[in-house]
């Protein structure tokens, strides 16, 4: 039974952390398309478009 809740426990922390990394990720990319007009990665330019709707 203990080691159900410790699986349980590891999993809601994994999703936990993942939405926290998909959060600062994308907060990341807009701070740098805001500042650079655009963001690398590696090797790779990315560049940023403002789409207005």
């Amino acid at each position: 039974m203990r080691e159900s809740y410790l699986v349980l426990i590891i999993i809601t922390v994994a999703f936990f952390m993942y939405g926290v990394g998909f959060a600062a990720a994308h907060q990341e990319i807009k701070t740098e398309c805001n500042k650079l007009g655009g963001f690398f990665v590696g090797d790779n330019i990315f560049k940023c478009e403002r789409v207005n709707q």
